[in-house]
């Protein structure tokens, strides 16, 4: 009885005091402090070690094909047929991607927490020739240089570093997408195949790295474990248990899935931003956005890609 009550108060509330989309200034400013925050780190870091993220990173590509592994649980479902061909392109991770077995050729540093920092240590003989790229609001207000000097950051004194500048759009942007990345373009930061000197954040981390692998000049980009139906992660199940709970990772449900999908924060869901860019850079430069299976939020409108050909 008190649960209900509860959610008819919630509904109430909603109806009667909506959540505000974008305040127009404070949006603004968010994006003003995160954008001169990375410039300035990002500047500072490379006192310590490491370079600006430029055309550099284009050395590494070995194909036109590009696979962002996400963290859901469709990531178990994946054939070691399929792995293997993912391995034949390029491919990079992200946060916790760490603990899979499958090891990238880039990987996108955002956590700099003891856990993370311990979980790259167990794994550095994995990925001690793995490109890393830097990145983030965290980034952007610490910068590297309070853990210079941690014997487990020092580790990546020995991987190519890179540090890249985001332009962060706040969570709770309301401009039609579509307005947004012209706007982009506008701006300069929407080439294809060069690295221009910030790139579009929407959203959250995926919508970076779809511009980020635009950039970079990919032709095809697969989206892999990006599933947005729950807040689930690919170690919540076997056979990743057991490393979930050497690291402590986080429980089911502790992540908010409503920031990528809650409407109430903005028309703009990632889903939405992920349409858009497809479209966007389908229409621009022939670039074909697809997904690995189907069991993600995107489908149908995204199409599975095809590992036949």
């Amino acid at each position: 009885m008190i649960t209900l009550v509860k959610n008819i108060a919630n509904k109430l509330r909603n109806i009667l005091f909506p959540t505000k989309r974008i305040i127009d200034k404070h949006g603004f400013e968010y994006t003003v402090k995160e954008l001169v925050g990375m410039h300035e780190n990002s500047i500072k870091s490379t006192e310590w070690y490491g370079k600006l993220l430029s055309d550099e990173i284009l050395q590494f590509k070995k194909s036109d094909t590009i696979f962002i592994l996400g963290s859901g649980p469709s990531i178990n479902d994946i054939t070691n047929k399929k792995w293997e061909y993912i391995k034949l392109h390029d491919s990079i991770g992200f946060n916790y991607w760490f603990i899979h077995d499958f090891v990238p050729s880039m990987y996108v540093f955002q956590k700099f927490n003891e856990r993370m920092l311990n979980i790259f240590n167990d794994k550095y003989d994995f990925y001690k020739e793995t490109p890393f790229i830097i990145r983030g609001s965290k980034f952007a207000k610490e910068g590297v240089n309070n853990l210079t000097g941690n014997k487990n950051f020092e580790l990546l004194r020995n991987n190519p570093v890179y540090y890249l500048r985001e332009y962060p759009v706040h969570s709770r942007c309301s401009i039609k997408p579509n307005l947004l990345i012209n706007y982009f373009e506008a701006l300069g930061l929407m080439p294809h195949g060069k690295i221009s000197n910030f790139i579009p954040k929407l959203r959250g981390t995926l919508g970076l790295l779809i511009v980020l692998s635009y950039q970079m000049g990919y032709k095809k980009i697969v989206l892999c474990g990006m599933d947005m139906h729950s807040s689930d992660h690919f170690w919540d199940y076997e056979p990743y248990i057991k490393v979930k709970e050497k690291y402590n990772l986080p429980d089911k449900g502790k992540a908010n899935i409503n920031t990528f999908t809650d409407k109430n924060r903005s028309p703009n869901t990632v889903p939405v931003y992920v349409k858009a860019l497809r479209d966007w850079m389908y229409e621009k430069s022939n670039v074909e956005i697809s997904i690995v299976n189907e069991k993600t939020l995107l489908y149908p409108d995204i199409p599975v890609f095809n590992m036949n050909h």
